[in-house]
Parts: structure tokens; sequence; C-alpha cells
């Protein structure tokens, strides 16, 4: 059972990857990327042979600790419940739960996170080699217990969290929250990261302090689940018999206590295969926005659209991941304005502070053209109703302008009150308005020809998925680097207004007419061609999962 299982995991994952050359590509590309992270870090843990054990030992548990925590949080939200083997799909078949978890449990050993822990595995082992036979097989013992910890945890707890999140409100409220822990731990790390930053909130980023603070997590986790078994060797070494058998008592204990708690879920699934299902809820009155747009086709598509944006978490999502970006390069910038000097680099900064709101505008495109592809096979009642392309494209911009342009309105304003640059106001006002609504237009164009299937909401939103990920990817490169393009003929009049004044209301008119054009003609030349291909679109955006 268990190679049979763990053959069907490798030959479906393969599948999955052949799906499309460019998922392929990209992931090749990506497991290189990962692999030679861990390969150096493998040689740093292996470095780690030339200190004392007891400065070993706190570096290793800290790490290695906060990767146990990390694994099965990656792989609920990253993962999802693991789809490729869900119990689910055997419970037609003569099997129980006692011969499917030793198979489960092997083949989540074989995947790119696998790869890694084994990597990380022989710079480990030689980090204890020079420790003596006791400490280095105590080592050993450990890490392999670490590594099915692991493992298991993260499959028990996705076992035990896929019915939870299978109710859409906590699934919204998971995903939002996991949105909000990146977007502060960027700009935590911004903060500590920063050498001017460091010095201005009075944290040290001497060696001694991060040796010191390693040593408190250290301390911390060592007598958590999550460094138990990373803590053995160390204890060993100095000589702690009994703590170090207590840690591996415990280890052994927690892991039983894990499979037992799997072995449930997994019976569970045999028996109640889960359905997924979106839950009820009473739709109420949106009556600003039934006043804002007027009566007409296009001005359905864009209430509807603006309610879209507002309840589908996935859009939600993707409003807030084009936030990201330009927030976390915002508070680096005024940072660093804030611990310069008063001199001529002070104003220098100011200036560039003033200009940071245009990299809000460049997430326009990539935001808008996606926009199709999250209805799905529900794009066949608006075709079938007889919408005309120019009509969708008109409402779905509106809709979109709505959203993004209060939100410009005030990350502007907010700026400028901060740097007080007001001489640059009209180059920033042009160059917005050329990459926000050219940037409208752009995505209104492209997201005619380019569309992929998104997961249904119904779904783990953040679970697997087929080259939609890849498509997401590319379409974002695109959308960054056209709005880029737009903008050179008002770049050339901003460049001009440092010595000639005049020219800055000149790249204000420019601007916004090279906006305002880009909008206009991404409208109707997209609204053109879905006209001629709506069945392809519908075949595109509906969901084969």
């Amino acid at each position: 059972m268990v190679r049979k299982l763990v053959k069907l995991q490798l030959m479906l994952q393969w599948r999955a990857l052949r799906s499309s050359t460019a998922v392929l590509v990209i992931s090749i590309i990506f497991s290189l990327g990962v692999i030679g992270g861990v390969v150096r870090a493998a040689f740093w843990v292996a470095g780690l042979a030339m200190v004392t054990p007891d400065v070993r030992s706190v570096i290793t548990v800290a790490v290695f600790g906060a990767l146990t925590f990390c694994w099965p949080v990656s792989v609920i939200f990253l993962t999802g419940s693991n789809e490729i083997l869900d119990p689910g799909r055997f419970a037609l078949y003569p099997v129980n739960a006692h011969k499917l978890l030793p198979g489960l449990l092997a083949a989540g050993f074989f995947g790119l996170g696998g790869l890694a822990m084994t990597i990380g595995w022989v710079g480990y082992a030689a980090a204890w080699f020079s420790s003596g036979a006791l400490v280095f097989s105590a080592a050993m013992v450990g890490y392999a217990l670490g590594f099915v910890c692991c493992v298991l945890s993260g499959r028990a707890i996705s076992a035990l969290l896929v019915r939870l999140l299978a109710k859409r409100k906590a699934r919204d409220m998971a995903m939002l929250g996991l949105m909000l822990f990146v977007i502060v731990a960027s700009l935590v790390f911004q903060l500590l990261f920063t050498p001017d930053s460091a010095d201005e909130l009075g944290i040290g980023l001497d060696i001694g302090a991060i040796v010191n603070w390693v040593s408190g997590i250290a301390g911390i986790v060592r007598w958590t689940p999550f460094g138990w078994p990373w803590a053995i060797p160390g204890e060993l070494a100095q000589g702690h018999w009994a703590v170090a058998t207590a840690l591996f008592v415990a280890t052994v204990i927690l892991l039983t206590c894990w499979a037992l708690l799997w072995q449930r879920e997994i019976v569970r699934g045999l028996v109640s295969p889960l359905e997924s299902g979106g839950s009820g809820e009473r739709v109420k009155s949106s009556g600003l926005f039934d006043r804002f747009f007027p009566a007409g086709v296009a001005g359905a598509v864009a209430k509807r659209s603006i309610r879209y944006w507002r309840r589908d978490p996935r859009r939600l999502m993707g409003l807030l991941s084009g936030l990201l970006v330009p927030v976390i390069t915002s508070v680096t910038v005024l940072v660093a304005n804030s611990s310069a000097e008063l001199t001529a680099d002070d104003l220098v900064l100011n200036v560039i502070s003033s200009y940071l709101p245009i990299m809000l505008a460049l997430m326009a495109a990539t935001i808008t053209m996606w926009d199709i592809s999250y209805d799905g096979s529900a794009l066949g009642t608006q075709i079938i109703a007889g919408v005309s392309g120019l009509q969708d494209r008109q409402g779905r911009a509106w809709a979109a302008l709505m959203i993004l342009a209060p939100i410009q309105v005030l990350y502007l304003l907010g700026m400028f009150i901060y740097s007080g640059a007001w001489e640059q106001l009209p180059n920033v006002l042009g160059l917005v308005a050329a990459v926000l609504l050219g940037g409208v237009g752009i995505g209104s164009w492209a997201g005619s020809y380019w569309q992929t299937g998104q997961r249904p909401v119904g779904q783990l939103t953040l679970g697997k998925s087929s080259n939609a990920s890849v498509m997401a990817f590319l379409g974002a490169f695109v959308g960054l680097l056209a709005p880029l393009l737009i903008v050179i003929p008002t770049v050339v009049f901003v460049v001009l207004s440092f010595n000639n004044p005049w020219a800055s209301w000149v790249a204000l008119v420019v601007g916004a007419a090279t906006g305002a054009l880009l909008l206009y003609f991404g409208i109707v030349f997209g609204g053109r061609h879905l006209d001629a291909t709506w069945p392809e679109v519908l075949e595109r955006v509906t969901w084969k999962g």
C-alpha cells in the first residue's frame, strides 16, 4: 500500500506539472531556486561544527523549531487539504484508515519540502559529526523525529481544519488574516533590518545582540513541541541525560497523538467524504452603488462587479496583494527620509516620497486584467442576456476606477502632506493619471485576450491550482511593464519641469490625455474582441478543477 500510494502521488504530481509547458518551466525554475537556497543554508548549518555545542544547540533549536512551526502553517494556507490523495477519494475502495495512514504519510515526504529537509539533514549531520558517536546518533534520531513531526503535523492539522475551512466565512477570515500577517511582517522586517531605522528605533544589530535574541527564542522553543526533537543532541552534549530522554519520550508521544488524530480524520473521510458547498447569506441592498451608477446595461455590469469586489474573497485578496508592494516600498523610503540629516539629501528624499503614489497606480492593469476570469461559468448568464463586449468592458472599468481612484487620491494626498513638495503635484498628477487610467485601459484590453479559470469560491482559494498561478504571474509582469511604456511622453515633460516650471502643467495635461485615450481604446478594442470570441472566453474562464 505504501508503494502504491507513493507512486500514485508522484504520478499525479507529474501529470499536474505536464498540464502546461508554462507550469512545468515555472515549477522547475522555482524548484531550482528553492534548492539553491536550501543548499546554501545546509552549508551554513554545517559551519556550526566550528562553534561550541551550546551555541550550536541554541541556533539549531531556534531555526529548526521555527521550521517545524511554519511547516503545518504553510501546508494549510499554500496547499490546503491534500487534494491529490484526499482520503474521501478512497471511500469506495476496500481499504481502511490503518492501511492508508502509512502510505499517505510516506507520500508526504516526496515533494519539494521533503527534498529540502533531506538536504538540510546533510548539513545538520555535518554540524554534529564532531561531537562524538553518541551525540551524533542522538542528533540523527532527533532530526528524523523532527522531520516526521513536520510532515505528520501538517497532514493532521490540514485534515482537521479542512471541514472548518469548507465554511466560507472561516475560509475568508483565514485568507485575510494571512494577508494581514504578511503585510505586518514585511513592514516589521523593513523597520528592523534597515540600519538607519534600527538606530532610530534603538535596535542594535550587532552580532552579540542577535545571539542574545536567538538565545531567548531558543530558550522558549526548546520547551515547546516544536523544539523537543531538535533540543535532544544539545542536552545530551551537555550531559543532561534525563532531559534528553524526557524530550525523546515527549516527542514520541507527540507523534503518536498526531497519528491518532490524523487516523480519526481519515476514518471520517472514508465514511463521510466531504462535499464542498457554500453557505447561504442574506443579500442586502447596496443603495449607494445603485444610486451612483446609472440605469443601463453598463451600469448593471458595474454594480455587479463592485459587489463582487466587496464580497468575493479572491478579488479582495488580489486587491490587498496589489497594495502590498507600494506599502512596503513607501515604508522603506519614509524610514530613510525620517532618519536622514537635514541636508540637501533630505530635500531629494522629500521629492522621491512625493512620487511614491505612482507605484499604487501601477497595480491598476494587473488588478483589472483578471476581473472577467473570476466570473467562471456564471459568465454564461451575461452572454445569454446579450451583454455586448463594449458594455462589459465599460462596466468593469467603471467599477475598477471607483475602487482604485479614491484609494489613489488618499494615498497621494497623504504623501504630499508628509513630504510638503507641493511644487511636484502637477507632475505626479500627470503620471498618476496616465498610469491609472491607461492601466485600466490596458487591463480591459488584455483581459479580453487573456483569461484563465479561477478556483471556485467553494474551494480553498490558496490551494493548489494548475496553470492559473503561472498565468497570474505572467499577467502581473505584463501589467507592470506595459504602463511603464505609456508614461514616456509624460516623463519627458516631468524631466523638463525641473528647469522649466511651465513643463509640469504640460506634463499634467499630457498624462491625463494619454491615460484617457488608452482607457477609451482599451475598452473599445477589448469589447470588439470579446464580441468575436465569447464562446472561447467562456470555455477558458470555466474552472475544470
